[in-house]
C-alpha cells in the first residue's frame, strides 16, 4: 500500500504525503496475524490446523469437484438402472426406468424439504424484526420517560 502511495505522490496525484500517512497509518498487527491478509482485513483468510490458508476461492474449487463427482456417480446410476418399473400413485400409474423413479422422488422429497425450509427462515425472520421493533419502542419510551 505505501509504495503505490509513494507512486501515486511521485506521478502528482497526491500534493502531499503526509495527508496519505495520516489516513493509513500502519498500526501493526492486530488480533490474530493467521487470520488477517496483508491489507490488514481481519477475517477474509482462514488458517486451518495444518498451517494453510483457506480461502473462499479454495472452497469454491471443492465444491466444484465434489459436484462432478457426484454428477458422475448420477450418470452412472443412470446408466446401470434402466431396468423399467411400474409406478402407481394415487391412481395414476405407468412405466419407467427405476433410475428416473428414484430420482423423481428424490426431487420432490427435496422439494418439500425446501418448501419447509423457506418457510421457518422467513418466520424467523419476521418474529426478529418484531423483536427489534418492540425493544426500538421500548428504548424510545425509555429515553422519552427520562426526558
Amino acid at each position: 500500500m505505501r509504495a503505490l502511495v509513494t507512486a501515486a505522490v511521485q506521478l502528482g496525484k497526491f500534493p502531499d504525503m503526509s495527508v496519505i500517512e495520516s489516513q493509513h497509518e500502519d498500526k501493526g498487527p492486530t488480533g490474530n496475524e493467521a487470520n488477517e491478509i496483508p491489507g490488514g482485513r481481519p477475517g477474509r483468510r482462514k488458517v486451518g490446523g495444518d498451517g494453510i490458508r483457506h480461502t473462499r476461492i479454495g472452497r469454491a474449487w471443492v465444491a466444484v469437484i465434489v459436484a462432478a463427482v457426484l454428477g458422475v456417480a448420477l450418470v452412472d446410476f443412470i446408466v446401470q438402472n434402466t431396468r423399467s418399473v411400474r409406478v402407481e400413485f394415487f391412481g395414476a400409474n405407468g412405466q419407467m426406468p427405476v433410475a428416473v423413479a428414484l430420482i423423481g422422488a428424490a426431487l420432490v422429497g427435496a422439494f418439500f424439504v425446501l418448501t419447509v425450509g423457506i418457510a421457518r427462515t422467513m418466520q424467523l425472520r419476521i418474529a426478529t424484526r418484531r423483536g427489534e421493533r418492540r425493544e426500538m419502542r421500548s428504548e424510545s419510551l425509555a429515553t422519552s420517560a427520562t426526558d
